[in-house]
């Protein structure tokens, strides 16, 4: 009789098992908004950019969304967040105008400096005197 009751439980339990396994992969959490992709940080008070502080990101850089890698983009205008100490990214959308849609350095993967993608001036050869 002990035995039977072990089998029994010992069923029921891995019965329960595949069962929350079937309905996780029938049923897949929704992804996280893009704010929470990224680690957070402590609420910070406001203030202005340091001496040091400068954007990482040339305008006109070429950079791709980590959330959406699928089109390059250009950086429009770097602009500083007061709240999270960083600089910011206007890069290009398909956002109405009135809307400038701004992401944060984590969020963007760099294609190519705007400086690098023009030939020299010689044409690309080097000139020896």
């Amino acid at each position: 009789m002990q035995a039977l009751r072990r089998i029994v439980r010992t069923t029921a339990w891995r019965l329960r098992a595949l069962w929350l396994y079937m309905a996780a992969r029938a049923f897949p959490q929704p992804t996280p908004a893009w704010w929470q992709r990224y680690p957070r940080r402590a609420s910070r008070h406001p203030r202005p950019p340091a001496e040091g502080d400068r954007p990482q990101l040339a305008d006109g850089t070429l950079v791709r969304l980590t959330g959406r890698p699928g089109r390059q983009r250009r950086v429009l205008q770097s602009t500083w967040h007061w709240h999270r100490h960083e600089y910011v990214y206007i890069v290009e959308t398909s956002a109405r105008a009135s809307f400038k849609p701004y992401w944060f350095v984590d969020q963007l993967s760099v294609e190519a400096e705007e400086g690098s993608r023009r030939p020299d001036a010689n044409g690309g050869h080097e000139h020896h005197a």
